[in-house]
């Protein structure tokens, strides 16, 4: 992904239009939580390790600023632009037909305006992550699983890449999510697709995952990340409609 972003300057535009708003919203975030955490953590990181607290609390609050960003960074300003990137490598691939499929994620703004402006709206949006939160937090399993991975995300430089280890085949299914969507499946659908596949996509998952969590550099790998799973996704599309030159 990152080669054939690098040597196809049509696909630059899409990363050109985010650096800037990213790049404030990056220090911002670091400025703001910094003169939040950072104060509380080096009392404790001082009173635990002495001296060498100011430096391990400096980076920890860090990486809590980091996780910050790139939450905002992903739910205002990238996830539109890296599904626009993936279509237009579809296109590239000649798979245009693919994208027929798309027009149907609008049908909700032309049929019901009103009710598309409302499921857009913030008061939704955390209304619907509150209640994707509960469900985790009354899941036993989930539960355990978030109380056993959460605090291995804060280890210095090993922790996220423990995670993104954890974590690949989540990670490569997320980058193939627009290629799912326009191929209309049901999660079952997924599961089986990738399950079949569960090699190519803990590998994909791995790599993408420790990219990302490059400090800075990973909102760029976020977008050859994505060119590498549409390049992924027309192949097997491609694969497939050789097997089945009817489907």
């Amino acid at each position: 992904g990152i080669v054939y972003f690098l040597y196809h300057p049509v696909l630059w535009p899409s990363f050109a239009r985010v650096v800037a708003p990213l790049f404030v919203i990056l220090l911002a975030v670091m400025g703001i939580w910094f003169a939040i955490a950072y104060p509380p953590h080096a009392v404790i990181f001082v009173l635990m390790n002495g001296p060498v607290g100011l430096l391990s609390s400096a980076f920890m609050v860090c990486r809590q600023a980091y996780m910050i960003y790139g939450i905002l960074a992903r739910t205002f300003f990238l996830k539109k632009e890296l599904r626009n990137l993936f279509d237009m490598i579809l296109k590239l691939k000649g798979l245009e037909d693919l994208l027929a499929n798309a027009s149907l994620d609008f049908a909700e703004e032309i049929d019901a305006e009103f009710y598309t402006r409302i499921q857009q709206s913030v008061i939704y949006k955390l209304r619907a992550r509150y209640r994707k939160f509960v469900f985790r937090m009354t899941s036993p399993y989930l539960l355990f699983k978030a109380l056993i991975l959460f605090p291995i995300q804060f280890i210095p430089v090993v922790g996220p890449l423990i995670m993104a280890l954890m974590n690949s085949v989540d990670i490569a299914r997320a980058a193939q999510a627009r290629y799912f969507q326009l191929k209309q499946w049901t999660p079952r659908d997924i599961r089986v697709f990738t399950r079949r596949r569960y090699g190519s996509y803990w590998t994909f998952g791995a790599v993408a995952g420790v990219l990302e969590t490059i400090p800075v550099l990973g909102m760029f790998f976020s977008f050859t990340n994505t060119t590498g799973a549409a390049l992924w996704a027309a192949r097997l599309e491609k694969k497939a409609r050789r097997k089945s030159p009817q489907s």
